[in-house]
């Protein structure tokens, strides 16, 4: 693993996880974007804290939400 690192920011279909999917089937090691497993959450209970939706409120664990995608994978 590099001791170079990259932050991909974007809003909303930017196209941050097709490059970070990219990334990793060319054999760079990369963590998945967190806001996928939001939007899988609020989904999935109900909640409103979509993109999409008419009210974006912050959800109570938003600020975790990046800690919690920490797995490394090749």
């Amino acid at each position: 693993m590099s001791d170079h690192f990259l932050v991909v920011t974007g809003g909303p279909g930017a196209g941050k996880t097709s490059l970070i999917t990219e990334l990793a089937r060319r054999g760079f090691y990369t963590i998945p974007e967190s806001g996928r497993a939001i939007i899988r959450k609020e989904i999935a209970s109900g909640g409103g804290a979509l993109p999409w939706g008419i009210a974006w409120p912050m959800p109570s664990d938003w600020p975790a939400a990046g800690s919690v995608d920490t797995k490394i994978r090749p």
